[in-house]
């Protein structure tokens, strides 16, 4: 289960401004990848958590280091919208990098129930933003300190040789140039899960 959230304004180059906030008025294309980096790898485990590999048996947490690399393609395309509304169909490209650090704890009771939690808020030290309006491109330039949030959690509770539980991922970012976007984007993610340890 997935789900995507928006909402956004961009000013057009007569000074109007298009408020964006209906999912079925986007078409979207996306990749999020995200890295880290354990400080008490030998106690915290991710793995634990989200693939499954080893049993975590203590509760443990650890101090996280955090990458995270974005692209974006927007696409308000439905004519018969943009009409609707006044205006001419647009495109909004993201790509952006982001380091950040945050914190993860894995809390084990009775060693086969397991709850985490982890956040890595992230500062874009790289962002580039590409606005096309009825397929003219337009400057949105650039603002810094835009910033995206990973947070994840998840329950799980391993059997001798099996285990079942949920995963859930969620970002969230701000999205602003200096004077043409302003949006807001939210993704969830969420997984149910059991598998056989064999």
């Amino acid at each position: 289960m997935w789900k995507n959230n928006y909402t956004g304004t961009i000013t057009l180059p007569d000074s109007s401004t298009v408020r964006i906030e209906d999912n079925k008025e986007i078409e979207m294309d996306q990749m999020i990848a995200n890295a880290y980096f354990v400080f008490n790898h030998k106690e915290f485990s991710y793995p634990a958590v989200f693939s499954q590999s080893v049993i975590q048996k203590k509760s443990a947490g650890s101090w996280l280091l955090g990458a995270s690399f974005t692209n974006c393609d927007f696409r308000h395309t439905r004519e018969d919208l943009a009409a609707e509304n006044g205006f001419k169909p647009l495109r909004f490209g993201m790509t952006r990098i982001a380091l950040g650090a945050g914190y993860g704890h894995n809390f084990v009771v009775r060693n086969r129930l397991m709850f985490h939690i982890s956040g890595i808020p992230s500062l874009v030290l790289f962002s580039r933003e590409d606005l096309k309006i009825d397929d003219e491109k337009t400057d949105s330039g650039h603002k810094l300190f835009n910033f995206l949030i990973v947070g994840r959690g998840a329950l799980i509770y391993n059997f001798s040789r099996c285990f079942v539980g949920f995963t859930a991922v969620y970002n969230t970012t701000k999205t602003q140039s200096k004077s043409t976007f302003d949006m807001d984007y939210t993704r969830w993610k969420m997984n149910n899960i059991f598998g056989v340890r064999l």
